[in-house]
């Protein structure tokens, strides 16, 4: 038959250390924590469990028996006041949990998880970006783009300049396609079709309202 434990089985400082130890360590890790004896059983297990939607602690010793009670006793009429104290502290936030440790680790690390996602992504998209910026602007030079220019309207266009004999004369702005970039024709019957978008000249008016943005290099 199991000894059933009594006030004076936990009434040492020593031990009392130990269970507030082990209270700590179950707040931090969400984990159960366990004390083991001079010949490395584990004797009792501390844990935080729920119960009527609260988070409470549970003293469970190797007898099955739950021992919450005692060690609350054991504290008010043995231990140091400092531990007794420190008790009550601990007890204090276990009830003021508003869900169990371990969820919220789990969604901590959850959310760590997801920041260190979200930069990777970032970083992904950078160099995606990059690298079709590089290949946009190698293309619009190969087509013989010089510029990066910007209408009044906000858009963005590759295109080159180019002056009348001798410098004299109004300046013609070709506008380049970007890579891809498709248009809509009709043909002879009047009917639509998707083309790949050529090249144009953009008449006297419309060359007023661009900004030169920047140099093709």
């Amino acid at each position: 038959m199991l000894t059933k434990l009594n006030v004076t089985a936990f009434a040492s400082d020593s031990l009392a250390s130990k269970i507030l130890n082990a209270i700590d360590a179950a707040l931090t890790s969400g984990h159960s924590q366990y004390l083991e004896n001079r010949n490395g059983k584990r004797w009792l297990r501390v844990d935080i469990k729920e119960q009527d939607g609260k988070q409470n602690l549970q003293f469970l010793a190797y007898n099955g028996q739950e021992v919450g009670d005692i060690i609350a006793q054991s504290s008010w009429f043995h231990w140091s006041r400092p531990l007794e104290i420190r008790f009550a502290a601990l007890l204090k936030a276990v009830y003021e949990l508003v869900e169990h440790p371990g969820v919220t680790i789990k969604k901590r690390e959850a959310a760590v998880q997801a920041r260190i996602q979200q930069a990777a992504d970032l970083r992904t998209q950078r160099v995606e970006s990059a690298a079709r910026r590089v290949r946009l602007h190698a293309r619009a030079k190969q087509m013989g783009a010089t510029h990066i220019i910007r209408t009044d309207g906000g858009k963005y266009y590759f295109a080159s300049f180019k002056k009348g004999l001798f410098g004299f004369g109004k300046t013609v702005i070709t506008i380049y396609p970007k890579d891809g970039e498709r248009t809509v024709k009709r043909n002879g019957g009047g009917y639509r079709r998707s083309v790949e978008a050529a090249p144009y000249k953009l008449t006297p008016e419309a060359s007023q309202c661009v900004t030169i943005i920047g140099v093709l290099k």
